[in-house]
């Protein structure tokens, strides 16, 4: 722990180094039924095909799992 009254500084380096494993992404229905504000956003800006489309795959996505 930081004992002193000063803050404490750090210095973060981060390497973009690919993997050589798959990581497969997991998607949790609870996150996917979340209406957050950037899903509203997007939803806003997208016509009613796509949106039509990306609530099916969400769907599709839960019901399959």
């Amino acid at each position: 722990p930081n004992l002193s009254d000063g803050p404490r500084r750090a210095y973060a380096l981060g390497f973009g180094i690919h993997s050589r494993d798959y990581t497969l992404r997991t998607d949790f229905p609870w996150n996917l039924e979340k209406a957050t504000a950037r899903n509203k956003r997007a939803n806003v800006s997208q016509g009613p095909m796509q949106r039509y489309i990306k609530q099916l795959k969400n769907v599709a996505k839960t019901a399959f799992k």
